[in-house]
Parts: C-alpha cells; structure tokens; sequence
C-alpha cells in the first residue's frame, strides 16, 4: 500500500479537496473513512474555489511532475542536497521567491543507494484554490490507498492519470492527453513502464486497476496481455490522509501567508497601542480627578485667605515702581548706556548712526542707520551679545538699503523678559 489513514482524531478535524472525474470534489470524515459531501463540474464553472474550510488540497497530477531519482547515498542528512543537486541536472529545480515547490518521499533502499520520488509543482501551473486557502498540500495521488506493486488509471478532470508504486510506495504519476482508455494509452503506458525499467524504478507489475468505465472494448484484454497480469476494474476509492504530509507549498499561498502574517503583526501592534492609549487615558482621567479634589481644595483655602490675595496686584504696582528707582540694571540712563557701549569695536563712529532712542526699564527701541549691512549685523549681534543686557528678548529684523543716503536702515527692539 501506498497510503494508509492516520490518527482518527486528526482525520476529525480534517476535510480534503481534489479533483474528480469531471470536477472538484470535497470530502469529509465520516465514521472510519472520509464520505463526498459535495462536487461541482467544471463543465459548470465549478473549481476548487467553490469550496470553503478546506485542510489539505490535492493537487492534480497535470500541476506537478513526478520524478524518480537514485541517490548515492543513504545519509538522510545528505539525501536532500543530492535530490537538489539531480533535479539542477535535469534541469527540473524551479526558482521561486517564496513557498516550496519540492518534495521527496523515499521509495526504496539498495545498500548505499536510496530511490526517492521527487515532486516538483509547475510553477506555472495557476491554482484555483479553496475559498481562505487550505493548511497542507499533496500531489493526488498520494491521498488515495494504493495497492502495491500495480498501475492504476483513473480521470482528473476529464483526463487519464496513472500511477504505479513498487512495493507498497507510490514511485511514479503522469496525466495522459487522452479521456479514455485505448489502444493508444496501453502504447503509451508500455513505452513508460519501459522507461522506468531501465531506470530500475519499476521492478514488477503485478496488475492493472482501473478506476474509471470510460474504456474501449476489449482493451482490458489488450492490458492484461501486455503487462501480463490481472485488470481490475473498481470504483476510485474515498481519499486517505498520508501518514505524513508534505511540505509544498505554492508560491502563492506562500505570500499570502506573508502578508497575513504582516497584517497580524500590524493589529497586533495597533491592539497594543489601544490598549496603552486606554492604560494612559485611564491614568489620566485618575490623576485629573485627583488633581480635581485637591484644587477644589485649594480653592476652598483660598477663599478664606482672599483678602491677603486682594493686597496683591498693590503690592505689586509699588514694587514695581520702587524697582525702577532701586534696581540701577533699570534705569533708563544705564540702558542707554550699555547700547550705546556696543558701538566699541566697530571703528569709526561714523559708520553707526541712529534716528531715534526709545528706551524704557522694560523696553528698548532703536532706529538708525549703518555705513552698510554688515556692519549694521554686527552692531547687532554686539547688543545680542552683551552680558548685561541678556534679560531682553531682542526682535532684530534684517537690515534694508536705503537708495537715498547708499546706507543700510536698522531696527533693534527688545523685551525685558522678566
């Protein structure tokens, strides 16, 4: 046997999509097998697209090759490289960006030889999948019990499909362009057969099983001479899970999974920040009810002291006078006077000339005009830079020439900052 099923609890949870005969069906656990719970033809625009909630996807035997290959060891550790490297030979390793497009199951061993079948998906082939996609990919013939050491027929889609096994392991698919079993197809089937002896991939067939009525008359005859063995004629089997899955995976899938991986990590993080923009929010709305209690506590204290804050604004237009009399960085005189300071350095006096002084303890405005732009910046920065004069904010709009005098006009204006 090629297949067998696996743990019934995992087959519980698990539904199947494949092609059938004419269209794509989809299984469902039922008891100890799995039962057909619905098919659709393609004749009527059915895919596997028509169906939802699928687990494993089988793939038609057209959208992947089937590639036998003796490799020269018998390292497990080694064996994938050198599958790799025979597929790079044969020219038959695809690139991709993302997914994976191979898969081997070991067939058989020889001393140090190990037979493995390769399966490589088309990466051209174009898959109509499941409605939300599906969890594991396998070529359709290893979903199907098959028995050992036979050639089975049967149709996907409208076509023939064979596959043999050697013992009790699938070792070989194809599809065929025919839709029915012929003369030509017994041809066709020989020649391979053939081929895959002189490969030692087929040592013995046994018989001949045929899952499908769609047969001329008499070439049951015609196989059973040729391959000399017993033709059964059977109705295709309910599908099986593989003891183990493989591990393809298209490439579209594959991206898919990506960007929902991406999409998660972003609501994840948006979810997150939800979450401690509430957790802020929350401390907030606390320390803003806090902060409540105790000015209205504060509010309460100072109304009973509200004559003491009366005497206030007074206290304050007396001290303010009694600062510009007492305070000597105030006087008007002194403030002249360090402007007027800032004017050393700059050399002839003449290059500086000012129109007006409006000076008060809290507020300085000065016009005039410079010899050029130049020297009107620098007495600028000299008043910016002043240390006595470092508690006004100074406004200094940029210097204008004036076209009557061949000048330059300024303006400096500063604010006491406290």
């Amino acid at each position: 046997m090629s297949n067998s099923p696996s743990s019934s609890n995992k087959k519980a949870e698990t539904t199947i999509c494949l092609p059938g005969e004419d269209g794509w069906e989809r299984w469902k656990p039922s008891g100890d097998g799995y039962q057909l719970s619905e098919k659709v033809a393609t004749a009527d625009g059915g895919s596997a697209a028509s169906f939802k909630e699928i687990q494993v996807y089988g793939f038609p035997v057209t959208a992947a090759y089937a590639i036998p290959i003796w490799a020269s060891t018998a390292d497990e550790d080694l064996l994938g490289s050198v599958v790799d490297m025979q597929l790079e030979k044969l020219g038959m390793r695809p690139e991709t960006i993302a997914g994976k497009l191979i898969d081997y199951t070991v067939v058989d061993r020889e001393e140090a030889q190990t037979l493995t079948l390769a399966t490589v998906l088309d990466s051209s082939f174009k898959h109509e999948l499941p409605k939300g996609g599906a969890r594991e990919f396998e070529a359709s013939p290893a979903l199907f019990y098959l028995p050992e050491n036979q050639l089975v027929l049967w149709k996907e889609l409208g076509k023939l499909v064979v596959a043999i096994t050697r013992r009790d392991m699938l070792v070989y698919f194809q599809g065929l362009t025919a839709s029915r079993v012929d003369a030509g197809v017994v041809h066709e089937l020989n020649c391979l057969l053939m081929q895959l002896g002189m490969q030692k991939v087929v040592e013995q067939i046994d018989g001949v099983t045929l899952w499908t009525n769609d047969i001329d008359e008499g070439v049951s005859d015609l196989l059973s001479e040729t391959f000399e063995c017993k033709v059964l004629h059977q109705k295709r089997p309910a599908p099986v899970l593989p003891l183990k899955h493989s591990t393809l995976l298209p490439t579209e899938v594959a991206l898919d999974r990506i960007e929902a991986k991406k999409r998660q990590k972003i609501k994840n993080a948006l979810l997150m920040a939800g979450l401690v923009y509430c957790a802020v929010a929350a401390f907030f709305v606390a320390r803003y009810l806090i902060d409540l209690r105790e000015v209205n506590e504060l509010k309460r204290v100072a109304a009973t002291k509200q004559h003491y804050f009366d005497l206030v604004p007074r206290v304050q237009r007396m001290w303010g006078v009694a600062m510009e009399t007492m305070d000597v960085d105030r006087y008007p005189i002194e403030i002249f006077y360090r402007v007027t300071e800032a004017l050393r350095g700059l050399g002839a006096l003449d290059q500086v000339n000012f129109d007006s002084f409006n000076i008060s303890s809290d507020k300085v405005a000065i016009a005039g005009m410079a010899k050029d732009a130049a020297t009107a910046i620098r007495y600028q920065q000299k008043i910016q830079d002043h240390k006595d004069l470092q508690d006004f904010e100074w406004k200094i709009p940029s210097p204008t020439p004036d076209k009557r005098t061949g000048r330059v006009r300024f303006m400096i204006n500063g604010e006491r900052n406290y």
